[in-house]
């Protein structure tokens, strides 16, 4: 993933995906997690505004 707009991810390769239909799957340190494309619809700022604004 290279870059993402409000509905859509950049793939590496060029190719743009819906997020609402995807899944993703990072591995780290004998861990994996999976993240629903779902969960991502929305503008990355918006996101992160939403998740400082818990931490307060």
């Amino acid at each position: 993933m290279v870059d993402e707009t409000k509905d859509m991810i950049v793939l590496d390769n060029g190719k743009m995906v819906e997020k609402k239909q995807i899944a993703i799957t990072i591995g780290r340190e004998n861990k994996s997690f999976t993240i629903d494309g779902k969960l991502l619809v929305g503008r990355p700022e918006d996101r992160l505004n939403k998740v400082a604004s818990k931490n307060e």
